[in-house]
């Protein structure tokens, strides 16, 4: 018999998007219903933690402090709503006796300079006080400049430029004060437009008691990392003067605020820079915990739907359901099932989620014809059918009918790595055990501050651990697995881990290199991949058709899950499944058999504990077997079920 080792993927006969007119209006419907107000209401949902915690900061003493969140988590929409702004202008709020300066870096002022762009920032406030109180005219008058050349004289006198000795002579008294701040203006622009602020709030502006500064988007600033590095100093230089200020004069203590809204791997970025780092270690650290409320989103859009949905049946009810009313059912159904698991896959990246929701919508080869579906009959209901099957390939495969794993394909989109293959291997290395087994090490060590990367394990100590339970396989393997599970997403850099490369910020840094001093955690969408495991075959038949595997050409095998269901041969998918899981259950064998060989196995089972992957993957396809009632298929699932217990009994009961 040939026997040639090749992959599934290229027997694949792939179908083109056919999108008509109709799909386009009504993906317009979905993204007004999901982009429109309704949706970006629920970015200014109420965060009870993060609210608490700004209150606190604001009741308390001048401080630093840094605001992160993943992408699209609605960072920048809570900040406005909590301090209450929209543009990018210096506000004064008297009711609150602050002003606030939101420096947002919208990222278009290509060619101004970091210095440059701090100097405008705090003239746009020096500019607002100005026309709130008009009595800071004075400042231009004789009486204003003595006033303020005295402020000077006894705050910053140092940078005063001296005149040379025409000009002294040929100057009234006045005039010379005036030409000295005139140069001192030009030579020291920054520290010209902070004296002069604090002149505002110490003379003019005595219902002033807080400043507020505000910088976001940081990832925006057209700038290399050096560059942003230089901003935010610049911004902490601005706190400190006024800090300085407050030191100096106990009669007019005015507090002072400086918020950093940042991503993770921003944040982790700037933790490179000493000066910044300095202040990281002592500044106060805001968490942006509460995300998108899907069911929030999903009420607001059933509100005023005319057609009454019925979300506990497998189908939606007409073949014609408008996109919108489509979008509703596959938001709320089985309690919200599909939008949380859309939720967890892109971390609750509203924009990422967005487009799960579209590719979903407009599937024409998984769900919207109704032409192709796992039932017990196989019969195909007209209408828009939503089950594990229909969702997950959708995201999956979009609309192709067979799987192809793009972790590793160069510029692929977000969105085409959703779902990646667990069981990942090529032509001379086989990952898919060590990928298991990397993903349960996590999981098992899995914290709640590990949600948003403030937790952490370190990858020596899971390295230490990998070479006692598998002392065969060289380090180079052991980084590879980590380096896929990091692309695909599956593990992230904490927000402490400052190690990377010089250059520009990425939102996402797949290109650094990866070592045993790296400190990673598991994400939600991991832990979300792994729970599918064990919920149905789904996400293993798509790990099938992107394998490397030895068997013959010719059989029944090398057919997609799609050709297999439409030619009733679902046996044959259960089957080799089930062929699958024996060979990932002999392979584990065999390194549990050195590790029984070792005296390691309390090294094992603490790590891993005692039951084995193919159990994990055998419950799944367990749950399918009896779903689809392919009673022919009963007795391979218990003969397997049965070989696995008793081979791994003989080391370990669990």
């Amino acid at each position: 018999m040939n026997v040639n080792k090749i992959n599934l993927m290229y027997q694949a006969e792939y179908d083109k998007e056919k999108t008509t007119f109709e799909d386009i209006q009504g993906m317009q419907e979905v993204k007004y219903a999901l982009k429109g107000e309704a949706g970006e209401n629920l970015k200014k949902l109420n965060d009870p933690n993060a609210e608490l915690n700004f209150q606190k900061l604001l009741d308390g003493k001048s401080a630093v402090c840094f605001f992160v969140g993943f992408k699209n988590t609605g960072k920048s929409t809570y900040l406005k709503c909590m301090f209450n702004f929209c543009a990018n202008t210096a506000q004064l709020q008297r009711e609150k006796k602050r002003i606030i300066l939101p420096v947002l870096n919208a990222g278009t002022e290509e060619n101004i300079a970091p210095y440059e762009k701090v100097i405008n920032n705090i003239k746009g406030i020096c500019d607002k006080l100005s026309e709130e109180y008009p009595e800071t005219k004075e400042l231009y008058l004789e009486t204003g400049v003595e006033k303020f050349y005295q402020y000077i004289i006894e705050t910053k006198g140092s940078l005063l430029p001296e005149l040379d000795f025409e000009e002294e002579c040929s100057m009234p008294e006045v005039r010379r004060k005036s030409t000295r701040i005139g140069k001192l203006q030009k030579k020291y622009s920054l520290s010209y437009q902070l004296l002069r602020l604090k002149f505002y709030l110490s003379n003019y502006c005595s219902d002033i008691e807080k400043v507020v500064i505000i910088i976001d988007n940081i990832h925006k600033l057209r700038y290399d990392n050096e560059k942003i590095q230089e901003f935010i100093r610049y911004y902490l230089d601005v706190f400190e003067c006024l800090e300085n200020e407050n030191s100096r004069d106990s009669q007019r203590h005015i507090q002072t605020y400086l918020i950093i809204a940042a991503r993770p791997v921003t944040y982790r970025q700037l933790k490179n820079d000493d000066k910044i780092n300095s202040y990281i270690s002592s500044s106060v650290l805001i968490w942006k915990n509460n995300k998108i409320d899907t069911v929030q989103l999903f009420e607001k859009i059933g509100m005023g739907l005319k057609t009454q949905i019925s979300v506990d049946s497998e189908v939606a009810p007409q073949h014609d359901i408008s996109y919108r009313e489509s979008l509703y059912h596959l938001g709320i159904k089985f309690k919200y099932k599909y939008s949380s698991m859309i939720e967890q896959l892109c971390f609750s990246d509203y924009d990422l989620m967005t487009e799960a929701y579209y590719r979903i919508l407009s599937n024409i080869t998984w769900v919207k014809k109704g032409s192709f579906r796992y039932s017990s009959n196989g019969v195909a209901q007209k209408g828009v059918s939503y089950t594990n099957i229909t969702c997950i390939r959708a995201l999956a495969c979009g609309n192709n009918k067979l799987y192809r794993n793009n972790v590793m394909t160069e510029n692929a989109r977000s969105i085409d790595c959703l779902i990646p293959n667990l069981l990942y291997n090529t032509e001379s290395q086989n990952y898919g055990v060590f990928i298991l087994y990397t993903m349960k090490f996590f999981l098992r060590r899995f914290s709640e501050k590990m949600e948003y990367g403030d937790d952490y394990i370190v990858l020596k100590d899971y390295m230490r651990c990998f070479t006692s339970v598998f002392p065969t396989i060289p380090e180079k393997v052991f980084i590879e697995t980590i380096v896929y599970l990091f692309k695909a997403e599956v593990l992230r850099k904490s927000v402490v881990d400052i190690e990377g490369p010089s250059g520009e910020v990425y939102d996402c840094m797949y290109d650094v290199e990866i070592g045993t001093e790296n400190k990673m955690y598991i994400t939600s969408r991991g832990r979300r991949l792994f729970d599918m495991l064990k919920e149905d075959s789904v996400l293993l038949e798509i790990c099938r058709e992107d394998m490397y595997r030895e068997i013959p050409i010719l059989d029944d095998n090398m057919k997609s899950s799609y050709d297999l269901m439409m030619e009733g041969k679902q046996n044959i998918l259960f089957l080799d499944l089930l062929d699958i899981i024996k060979k990932i259950f002999d392979e584990e064998r065999e390194y549990f058999e050195l590790v029984y060989k070792n005296k390691k196995k309390d090294i094992f089972v603490e790590n891993f504990g005692k039951r084995p992957l193919a159990l994990t993957l055998l419950e799944g396809v367990s749950k399918s077997i009896q779903y689809s009632g392919c009673c022919n298929v009963i007795g391979s699932l218990e003969k397997t079920k049965k070989y696995i217990t008793d081979k791994w009994s003989e080391f370990m009961v669990y």
